[in-house]
């Protein structure tokens, strides 16, 4: 996956578009979310962002989020799911 910009500023646009793409049987959609990098284990609610959508046609994506507001590194993982 490629994010644009490479470099963001706290609550800047951030743009995420997939490099592989999700099969597209009915019913498939793709689940992200987004949490401070590093921590493995967090309690469910306490995501930074988090969101579904429906996939392209092709089953490729772009996601669209507005950075944390609080500086720093964090993760964003996204999944194929039915």
């Amino acid at each position: 996956m490629r994010s644009s910009p490479s470099d963001v500023t706290p609550g800047a646009a951030i743009t995420v578009t997939s490099d592989d793409r999700c099969a597209t049987a009915p019913g498939r959609f793709l689940y992200w979310d987004v949490w401070p990098a590093g921590e493995e284990d967090f309690p469910p609610g306490q995501e930074v962002d988090l969101g579904m959508q429906n996939l392209q046609a092709d089953g490729s994506w772009t996601v669209r989020f507005d950075a944390p507001a609080q500086g720093g590194s964090y993760d964003f993982y996204p999944l194929c799911a039915s």
